[in-house]
Order: structure tokens, then C-alpha cells, then sequence
């Protein structure tokens, strides 16, 4: 599952930090990434909710190109980045800047100081 490496190295993500983000051994982990196995159906809904993409591009039925993350990424931040305070324009951008479990931490600690 060559795509399942991309997503996570391109998030500067350790297989352990995926695995343990949806409840696998590491080594389980590996296996998927290493083409030894494949995740069972619960597992490859995890991913795809996860890593935000659909159970095609985590099966390589669609390619993942890094030209298409940041084609993506691009056209998200434009429509999104127009509309907000210089403020918010750099929370943002400070956001995208860390990996995915960093901005979990960050969400988590956000929504305890709103409680």
C-alpha cells in the first residue's frame, strides 16, 4: 500500500504514531505499509477517517501525487485564508505546520480552554 507510506511520511508521521492513532500494533502496521498484509475493513475505515481520504486512495486504486496534496492544500488555503483576520490567517498556517498528532494535541488543548 504504497499510498498508506505517502500519506504518513508526507505528515511527518511515524508508523508508530499511526498505529497508535487507530489502535494497531506498530508491527501490524508495517505489515500493511510493506505489502506483507492488508487492514481488515474496520482497520481501512480507521485509515481512511485518519489520514481524510477515501478507502481507494489507501488501496492505490487512485494515485496520490504530491502535485495533488499541494494542488489541494493551495486551493483550500486560498478559499479559506481570504475570508480571515491576519489573525486567524496565522494560526492557520502555524496549524498546517505541524504534523498530525502535534495538531491533535493542539485541538485538544484548544477545546479545554472553550469548555
Amino acid at each position: 500500500m504504497q499510498n498508506l507510506q505517502n500519506l504518513r511520511k508526507n505528515r511527518k508521521l511515524k508508523q508508530s504514531d499511526v498505529a497508535s492513532a487507530i489502535h494497531v500494533a506498530t508491527s501490524t502496521y508495517s505489515c500493511w505499509e510493506n505489502d506483507i498484509s492488508e487492514p481488515d475493513f474496520a482497520s481501512l475505515k480507521k485509515l481512511s477517517d485518519f489520514f481524510e481520504v477515501s478507502t481507494d486512495v489507501l488501496l492505490d486504486r487512485e494515485s496520490l501525487t504530491i502535485n495533488k496534496i499541494n494542488n489541494t492544500i493551495a486551493e483550500c488555503k486560498h478559499r479559506w485564508l481570504i475570508t480571515l483576520s491576519p489573525l486567524q490567517q496565522t494560526l492557520i498556517e502555524t496549524m498546517l505546520k505541524l504534523n498530525e498528532l502535534q495538531q491533535h494535541k493542539v485541538q485538544a488543548y484548544m477545546y479545554g480552554m472553550i469548555d
